[in-house]
């Protein structure tokens, strides 16, 4: 029995061709989270990380910040792997908080405000729910996932 039924839908107009695929995932063994090369800091594409782990698809999963000192990517968003916190969103965001209002021009007060946000509720504040403070003290259920 599979972890996972798949079905590909195909839409053919005169000036476009694309492509959607319907996953089904039978069991928590269907899909399997990665970082760019397996580390923090790491960068490849969708298509280079589906080659690497034998996938059938891959989904690009968020945004990323790019450090202009070291050429690392690092996600924007909290990113929990293997049970862990990512470290830049352990210590709140504020690393990359102000790493975003440096790398995005024009477009970086409503990112920064966007991300302060996000930073607040993935922190040690009083506003993260009952889950995230399970998920960060280990006590919670994280679904790892398999290709």
């Amino acid at each position: 029995m599979s972890d996972v039924d798949l079905k590909l839908y195909t839409f053919t107009e005169p000036r476009y061709k694309g492509y959607a695929l319907k996953v089904d995932l039978k069991s928590d063994k269907g899909m399997k989270m990665v970082l760019g090369k397996d580390k923090v800091g790491g960068s490849e594409t969708t298509l280079d990380a589906v080659r690497r782990y034998g996938a059938v698809a891959g989904i690009n999963a968020g945004g990323f910040a790019d450090d202009n000192k070291t050429g690392k990517r690092f996600p924007l968003n909290t990113t929990v792997l293997g049970g862990i916190l990512g470290p830049r969103a352990a210590d709140g965001g504020r690393q990359l908080q102000e790493r975003s209002a440096a790398l995005y021009g024009d477009g970086r007060q409503r990112r920064k405000r966007t991300f302060r946000r996000h930073a607040a509720g993935a922190s040690g504040q009083a506003r993260r729910t009952r889950r995230q403070r399970r998920l960060q003290s280990g006590r919670g259920r994280l679904v790892e996932l398999d290709l």
